[in-house]
């Protein structure tokens, strides 16, 4: 009785079975397809992301480049170049001939630099000695731009910013080490700055790189 009833339903049964398998099969096929997507998504925005932090450095140095190479059109005053950032050197660095090449000389913690170039983690730079070569751009704290010469902080441990020129002046602030400073003048061992944030008071001379680096003088 049960085997005449199963052939019986065969006909309705094995293609709602079929139909119910295809529809199986697509909602596997799409799922397979998702997950491809977004794998393909994910590798794509590992990727895009270091070079969207890359490009806008590489895009500036390619177009200072090329103001510099192209000559001025005739009677026109030409177009000015602006001088190279300057930046403080965060811990004793070893000046590299490359990228991650051998090391040419040290430059010491607190040392203003001029940044030439910056790429790929990288920054082509030139001492105030005028030796030129390649840093982390990690080891550098980027001053701000201004017409004032440049120092920067060489306490490896917080520097006092006071009100006036000696110890028994109130303190301002606690300054990082390798804080960038522009100079306003010098009273003796103390010297007048001003912070990123535009607080001004004084420091102590010997805990600053001096002379200070003049943007104005970039050569």
């Amino acid at each position: 009785m049960l085997l005449p009833a199963l052939i019986g339903l065969g006909p309705w049964l094995l293609p709602r079975l079929a139909g119910l398998l295809g529809a199986l099969l697509r909602i596997l096929a799409a799922a397979a397809l998702a997950a491809a997507a977004g794998f393909l998504l994910f590798r794509g925005a590992l990727w895009i992301t270091p070079l969207a932090r890359e490009l806008p450095p590489r895009l500036a140095g390619a177009w200072e480049g090329l103001r510099q190479a192209l000559p001025a059109p005739a009677g026109s005053p030409g177009i000015p170049r602006l001088p190279a950032p300057i930046a403080c050197v965060k811990g004793d660095q070893g000046l590299r001939a490359s990228p991650g090449g051998a090391i040419r000389s040290r430059v010491a913690h607190g040392t203003p630099v001029r940044i030439l170039e910056e790429g790929q983690g990288w920054s082509r730079v030139r001492t105030p000695g005028g030796a030129v070569g390649h840093l982390p751009a990690k080891a550098l704290e980027r001053a701000p731009r201004t017409d004032r010469p440049l120092t920067c902080v060489r306490a490896t441990e917080r520097l006092r910013l006071r009100e006036g020129p000696g110890t028994g002046y109130r303190i301002l602030e606690r300054l990082k080490p390798a804080t960038p400073l522009e100079v306003l003048n010098r009273e003796g061992e103390w010297v007048r700055v001003r912070t990123r944030e535009g607080r001004m008071g004084f420091v102590a001379a010997r805990w600053v790189f001096w002379p200070p680096l003049d943007p104005a003088a970039d050569p």
